[in-house]
């Protein structure tokens, strides 16, 4: 049951919890500074722990109307190799240069005419 100031009684019991380990923090020091350290660490751990969901996209559907979701999961590992191939292969094409094309095409008429 809510009192008058709206918090639950747990909540209640942690906000005097936390003055009551803060006011002495303040006048004694001490074990209550290191309490007091440790209570609001763990608060914002907690805090930064959550996770922060939002919508992306959002649309009704109509009648007859369906949606797919796929998720394909791949390692860090092969993510990395996908990556180093592909920047790999960007790498040599530009190290071959305009010439590299040239030659090609001369080769590729060569052949279409011969």
């Amino acid at each position: 049951m809510a009192s008058s100031t709206g918090l639950s009684r747990k909540a209640r019991l942690v906000a005097i919890g936390r003055r009551n380990v803060m006011r002495r923090a303040r006048q004694q020091g001490g074990f209550w500074t290191f309490a007091a350290i440790g209570w609001y660490g763990a608060r914002t751990l907690s805090r930064l722990a959550k996770r922060n969901e939002e919508v992306v996209y959002s649309e009704a559907l109509r009648p007859g109307e369906a949606v797919t979701i796929r998720h394909t999961t791949e390692s860090r590992r092969d993510f990395a190799r996908r990556q180093a191939a592909a920047k790999a292969g960007a790498k040599a094409a530009k190290a071959k240069g305009p010439e590299s094309s040239k030659r090609q095409a001369r080769r590729a008429a060569k052949a279409a005419a011969g």
